[in-house]
């Protein structure tokens, strides 16, 4: 007896190392597959629910298919957030999560948490300078003053943050110059000019017009060389406008039809075109939303895309125009993929996540 049951607890044992065994090399595989070649096309972020939390990340593989929850997957529970936006950081993702606080470093391949940097109050947008990644962060919705924080990406720590006036959004580099739109509730709008090279040093360049309710969202840059910036308000005159480096201001207003509040704004390949959206901002279902063209030196307007649902686009290396109606954040939304010319070109059920709204295109 004594035997048997001997050889009893050793062949359970035997099948419990096997089980082992086979997880493990299960986990390494699925490691490995996503580190040969597995250079996918598009991060889609799906920005979830505020409610619940739950924001996800799916992406466009090799083969062109959709692959839903990649971060839960890898890591073994959802990122449990509100996810506002992502920056690519060259091996690594920085996911901002908005109600989180946090800014989350998933390695690019893998998806798996690298380091999570917390304490910084609602991280809106981003931009990687010379090993830094910059994040816009929102003190208070009433206007008070915010900040850029500084991140050294070689250890994923804070080294610095600086003071910008209002509320900032979005960032990006140039002319060795961080540029950072900026709204304070019943004053002008402008953009906060930071010197990384120079000590952090803070030039406000303002909008002299005279429009009322303009808040300033985001920026681009055209084959020029020019900044342009989105300035938006709820149920009142939007549109762009050229930032003039020389007298240190905002030029004056291009206004644009019905361009929508979050003001998102994208050159074309070309860099002789702005897209832009127009719509409620609602997401709702039946939401007519387009996406159109404003040509910098002519000031046309041309639409591209009509739709509904639209909450974000993206416009990848190619030309193609991605966006997706999120039903009012009740369900999955539907992905929407476009030529330059405006023909879909993918699938009417492709689903991705909850509240798809970021859409953005690795470098390789």
């Amino acid at each position: 007896m004594a035997k048997k049951v001997f050889s009893k607890v050793l062949w359970a044992t035997i099948a419990c190392m096997a089980l082992l065994s086979s997880c493990e090399k299960e986990e390494e595989n699925r490691d490995r597959e996503r580190n040969t070649d597995e250079r996918y096309s598009c991060l889609i972020i799906n920005q979830g629910n505020y409610s619940e939390s739950n924001g996800s990340i799916s992406i466009i593989n090799k083969e062109d298919k959709i692959e839903n929850q990649v971060y839960k997957e890898s890591n073994g529970e959802p990122l449990a957030s509100i996810i506002e936006s992502a920056v690519d950081c060259g091996s690594t993702w920085a996911l901002l999560c908005n109600n989180e606080d946090k800014v989350e470093i998933i390695d690019k391949v893998t998806f798996k948490t690298k380091a999570t940097i917390k304490d910084i109050p609602t991280p809106r947008y981003g931009v990687v300078r010379k090993g830094y990644l910059y994040v816009t962060s929102v003190t208070a919705w009433d206007g008070s003053n915010g900040f850029v924080y500084q991140i050294d990406l070689s250890n994923n720590t804070i080294k610095e943050k600086v003071e910008v006036t209002g509320i900032p959004e979005g960032i990006i580099a140039q002319y060795n110059s961080l540029w950072v739109t900026s709204t304070v509730y019943g004053s002008a709008p402008s953009v906060s000019r930071i010197e990384p090279d120079k000590e952090m040093k803070v030039t406000a360049y303002p909008y002299t017009g005279t429009e009322a309710g303009l808040e300033a969202k985001h920026l681009a840059v055209d084959k020029n060389g020019t900044i342009w910036v989105s300035l938006s308000a709820y149920a009142s005159t939007s549109g762009v406008a050229a930032i003039d480096t020389t007298k240190k201001e905002i030029s004056a207003l291009n206004a644009l039809d019905g361009f929508i509040y979050s003001g998102h704004i994208y050159a074309s390949k070309a860099g002789d075109k702005l897209y832009y959206m127009t719509g409620s901002g609602s997401g709702a279902a039946d939401d007519v939303t387009t996406i159109k063209t404003f040509d910098v030196k002519s000031k046309e307007v041309a639409t591209i895309v009509k739709g509904n649902g639209f909450y974000g686009f993206g416009i990848a290396p190619d030309g193609e125009i991605y966006t997706a109606n999120v039903y009012g954040f009740t369900s999955n939304s539907t992905l929407q993929i476009y030529d330059s010319r405006g023909t879909k070109i993918n699938g009417d059920d492709e689903l991705v996540g909850v509240g798809a709204c970021r859409f953005l295109f690795p470098k390789w």
